[in-house]
């Protein structure tokens, strides 16, 4: 509603510029230190010294009354341009993101631990994730994180496949954001999660096959598979999409494993730019398939300490030909696609 939405934005700006210059100020290596472990009597004591401090300091303030004008004055001029800067480095510090348009293709692999979620922004500001990630809550803060916060609209959800760390941030989705679309492959899993996502989205599924085509904003989508009767398991009829902007391609996997690898391979499949390593970089996938990357870019979305010792040693040495990046060590991953070029980023 509109007055929450305004209500939320005064608390916002004032609060997110003050976590932003904690996080600048706190970066250096020499801005904090290592206290240690503390037992509970001597942070009590600490404490107690520093109120004592406090109150002496704040009992025996100076008596501004007898100063001369001229200091008072200057005092009043320093107030002023001290609350005059502060408001100017608030409006630096939001202006860049109030457009929310980045004019070129933006590409976020959030950070959602052991799944996938990855938010493509158009150049005009629309915004189309693949899935979801294992977990809504998570999904909101990487969300908020590449978001205007103004922003409560998702044009198009690309769902690969109907498993728990794809689609469990799908329900959360659907109730904080105004989701248009959500394209699948229209196969369903008998799971709680699952039917929870499907009934959110119930209304707005439209269910893709091989050949299917769409542009946003100049940004060209292909999806390459599963064909009409392909079968197997979930994995194999995830999702393929072939993304194409500014002379760059994109491929998102999903969790496709080598039967489907190897038939978009004899479909003639050609190298790209950025591979989105499918399976969280699992043992599944064939090395020739993870040769398309090879002098390109290799995005693994994966957990940190995760059980099932993804991504695989046998996996990282097919991809030594690419550059990998991967969100267990990485954090999110930032990819900007601007006239032919790539940049990346990282969140640490």
């Amino acid at each position: 509603p509109g007055p929450a939405a305004a209500a939320a934005a005064v608390a916002y700006y004032p609060l997110a510029f003050i976590l932003d210059t904690a996080q600048l100020a706190a970066s250096p290596g020499w801005a904090a230190i290592e206290s240690g472990r503390l037992s509970p009597e001597v942070a009590a004591l600490a404490l107690s010294v520093l109120a004592a401090v406090g109150h002496f300091a704040y009992r025996y303030l100076p008596d501004t009354r007898e100063l001369p004008e001229a200091v008072r004055g200057r005092a009043v001029l320093g107030n002023r341009l001290l609350v005059g800067g502060a408001t100017g480095a608030l409006v630096l510090a939001i202006a860049p993101g109030i457009d929310g348009r980045p004019g070129h293709l933006r590409i976020d692999m959030l950070d959602v631990g052991q799944g996938d979620a990855i938010l493509l922004t158009t150049p005009r500001g629309a915004q189309i994730l693949v899935d979801t990630g294992p977990s809504g809550l998570r999904l909101a803060r990487q969300l908020g994180a590449v978001m205007p916060h103004w922003d409560r609209t998702i044009e198009l959800v690309l769902v690969s496949h109907p498993q728990e760390d794809h689609i469990g941030g799908l329900p959360a989705l659907a109730s904080r954001y105004r989701v248009r679309t959500v394209v699948t492959t229209g196969d369903r899993n008998d799971t709680r999660t699952a039917a929870l996502a499907a009934a959110a989205v119930e209304e707005r599924e439209s269910v893709a096959r091989a050949g299917d085509h769409f542009t946003v904003d100049g940004v060209h989508f292909t999806v390459l598979w599963p064909k009409e009767g392909t079968g197997g398991s979930l994995n194999d009829r995830s999702l393929v999409v072939l993304v194409e902007y500014d002379g760059v391609r994109l491929l998102l996997t999903g969790d496709s494993e080598t039967p489907a690898q190897r038939a978009l391979l004899a479909a003639g499949l050609e190298q790209v730019d950025i591979l989105k390593v499918p399976h969280h970089g699992s043992r599944t996938s064939d090395p020739s398939f993870l040769a398309l990357a090879n002098g390109g870019l290799a995005l693994i979305s994966v957990g940190a300490g995760n059980p099932f010792g993804h991504p695989h040693p046998n996996t990282l040495a097919a991809l030594e030909g690419a550059t990998v990046v991967r969100t267990d060590a990485d954090g999110r991953i930032r990819v900007d696609v601007e006239s032919g070029r790539i940049r990346v980023r990282t969140e640490r």
